[in-house]
C-alpha cells in the first residue's frame, strides 16, 4: 500500500481482478471532493459505500465486489485513510446512514467491449479507398521477351523475370 503526496492510497492487489479485458493489479483511492461529500450527506448518487468506494476509484461497484479478501480489508483500510472523519467514523462504527452495497438492480452493468472488425474499425481511419473485386480469375499476366541483365549498375542482382517463368493464369 501506498500513500502518495496529493493525498490518494494506491493498493496494490494480491489477486488482481479483470476488468474489459484488461488486468486491474492496483485500485487508486483518490480523497474525496467537497462535491462527493454533499452528495453523500444528501444521498444524492451515492446510495451505499460500495459506491463511495466506486467514486473514489473510478472503478465500477460491480468489479469491487469482487474483491477477494485479504484485498477487501487493504482496500477498506486505504478507505477509512482517505474518508475525512465524519464519514469514516460511522462506517467503522457499523453505524453508516447508508447499507454497505447498492441494490442488484440499480448497479450499473459491466458490458465487455464490443468485438470490431478489423476492416471497419473506426479508431483507424482508412488510408485508401477499399480494395475492388475483380471479376472471377482476375487479371491475365503475360511475360514479355527477355530483358537484357543490368551488370554495371545497381547492386548486381537481376529483379527481371527469367525466361523459364510463364504466367499462371489461363488464357481462354
Amino acid at each position: 500500500m501506498i500513500m502518495k503526496r496529493d493525498g490518494s492510497w494506491v493498493v496494490e492487489l494480491i489477486h488482481p481482478l479483470k476488468h474489459n479485458g484488461k488486468e486491474v493489479a492496483e485500485v487508486t483511492l483518490r480523497p474525496p471532493t467537497y462535491d462527493i461529500r454533499i452528495r453523500w450527506a444528501r444521498s444524492d448518487g451515492i446510495p451505499s459505500v460500495l459506491q463511495l468506494l466506486a467514486e473514489l476509484t473510478k472503478q465500477p461497484e460491480r468489479l469491487l465486489r469482487l474483491l477477494v479478501y485479504p484485498d477487501v480489508d487493504r482496500v477498506m483500510l486505504a478507505l477509512f485513510g482517505v474518508l475525512p472523519d465524519d464519514i469514516a467514523g460511522p462506517i467503522r462504527a457499523g453505524q453508516s446512514p447508508k447499507p454497505l452495497e447498492t441494490p442488484e438492480d440499480e448497479l450499473e452493468l459491466i458490458e465487455p467491449p464490443g468485438i470490431v472488425s478489423d476492416q471497419s474499425d473506426d479508431r483507424f481511419p482508412l488510408a485508401e479507398p477499399t480494395a475492388k473485386k475483380f471479376p472471377e480469375g482476375g487479371p491475365v499476366f503475360k511475360a514479355g521477351p527477355p530483358q537484357p541483365k543490368p551488370t554495371t549498375e545497381g547492386s548486381g542482382f537481376a529483379v527481371d523475370p527469367d525466361q523459364g517463368m510463364v504466367s499462371v493464369n489461363k488464357v481462354a
